[in-house]
């Protein structure tokens, strides 16, 4: 069991690196063994979708989102760890704004705690802020996609540099709502 426990955790470190691919193998491998626990299903599931993502391999990720709801069925079930939490309702703002339900993207991401420890959850609260303003944009609304996430861009620059992940991520929205302007 914490061999299983470990190679998750290191699955998840490699899921948004180099080394994706393998992240996406281990967590696939996870994901097929049927007695899993729910907890696990979960956390190789977030693993999986984050790897394909990552990788370019996006015709991968329904088919691993929908098996990742299916460990979690309802977002009022208690997550007790935050990031998980937040990925799992990231996760659910993600699919809202794919089939163009941009307030449900909106009202998913204002269910989210807001006073988390930001700092220790930086990633997931990037994606939720990056999803906000992709819905800006998807409702042709590209002022109020910069105004989400310009002065998030600043502060990530502030903190990690102007190529730190976050910052990337941030920038390439804030530019594309420039672009439509």
């Amino acid at each position: 069991a914490v061999d299983i426990d470990l190679r998750l955790v290191r699955a998840w470190v490699m899921a948004i690196g180099d080394h994706n691919a393998e992240a996406l193998e281990i967590a696939q491998g996870v994901l097929r063994d049927p007695a899993m626990s729910q907890q696990r299903r979960f956390v190789a599931g977030r693993t999986a979708f984050s790897a394909a993502a990552y990788g370019d391999r996006l015709g991968l990720i329904q088919p691993i989102l929908a098996d990742w709801l299916m460990s979690r069925p309802d977002l009022s079930t208690s997550i007790e760890d935050p990031v998980q939490a937040m990925a799992y309702a990231n996760g659910l703002a993600f699919i809202a704004l794919h089939a163009g339900d941009t307030q449900r993207v909106r009202q998913l991401i204002g269910q989210m705690p807001s006073n988390v420890d930001k700092d220790s959850l930086r990633l997931p609260v990037a994606h939720r802020l990056t999803i906000v303003g992709l819905s800006h944009l998807w409702d042709a609304d590209a002022s109020r996609a910069e105004a989400a996430l310009r002065p998030a861009l600043i502060k990530a620059e502030r903190v990690a540099g102007r190529r730190g992940m976050v910052a990337s991520m941030y920038a390439t929205v804030v530019a594309a709502a420039l672009l439509e302007r």
